[in-house]
């Protein structure tokens, strides 16, 4: 079964502006996320294709070198089957939300224990890093995005876990 990343992170949509929430990601989609929304300056097509692989591009009018964007015409991510290895019990703790590049299960603070209590019930591995998440966020404010550094080196975690 796929690794899950999950962190808590700012509930934009409620009238109480602390309140809390879940987002839980597969490593794919949290790489697919991570590369769309803290891509380093100077990032290029290429770039994106050497982390997120071929088959995530119509390659027939690819330009390498053009910069990254994530309105990018070429980037053809699967979306809506990201979360596919999800234990129904699992999914339906929360909503699934799926956007451009990314799928997620987004669940309230309260139902942690027991998402954690499903997961180890199917054998199921879920990661906790709130950075991680605050990062992939997308509407998290730009403080939390990852340097160039820490973008590295979270991209080449996330690959670990999808080999």
């Amino acid at each position: 079964m796929a690794t899950y990343f999950y962190g808590v992170v700012p509930d934009h949509r409620s009238e109480t502006p602390l309140e809390d929430r879940i987002i839980c990601l597969s490593a794919k989609s949290m790489l697919a996320s991570l590369v769309y929304t803290n891509k380093p300056e100077g990032f290029t097509n290429e770039d994106a294709r050497r982390i997120l692989g071929d088959d995530h591009f119509d390659l027939e009018d690819f330009e390498g070198t053009k910069a990254f964007s994530g309105d990018d015409e070429y980037y053809q991510y699967p979306q809506l089957v990201m979360l596919n290895d999800l234990p129904r019990a699992l999914s339906d703790l929360g909503e699934i939300n799926s956007g451009r590049v990314d799928s997620w299960l987004e669940i309230p603070v309260s139902k942690e224990q027991e998402m954690l209590d499903i997961a180890d019930r199917h054998d199921f591995k879920l990661i906790r890093d709130d950075a991680l998440a605050l990062a992939v966020d997308l509407f998290t404010d730009e403080r939390n995005r990852f340097d160039r550094e820490r973008f590295r080196n979270t991209v080449e975690l996330l690959q670990q876990h999808l080999s």
